[in-house]
């Protein structure tokens, strides 16, 4: 399959991140309004387009400042 010009350029469309991000369209726009997801750039008035390196950087920004789990040893119960 070929890819788009915006596709090759690192630009992608509403659909194409949602389905990067695993979330609906819907879900895109609540998080960009929130301020917790990338803002889109416009290449036309009604043209919202997403740069690649923009959400590698937010991804991974968002796997920096999540909790890590940390196991903890399991208990040893000494026979008496």
């Amino acid at each position: 399959m070929q890819k788009t010009t915006a596709e090759a350029s690192g630009l992608l469309t509403k659909e194409q991140v949602a389905a990067w991000a695993k979330v609906s369209k819907k879900q895109i726009d609540l998080q960009v309004a929130s301020g917790s997801f990338p803002a889109p750039i416009y290449v036309g008035k009604q043209t919202p387009r997403w740069l690649m390196k923009h959400l590698i950087q937010w991804a991974d920004a968002q796997e920096r400042s999540a909790p890590r789990k940390v196991k903890k040893p399991a208990l040893k119960i000494s026979e008496r």
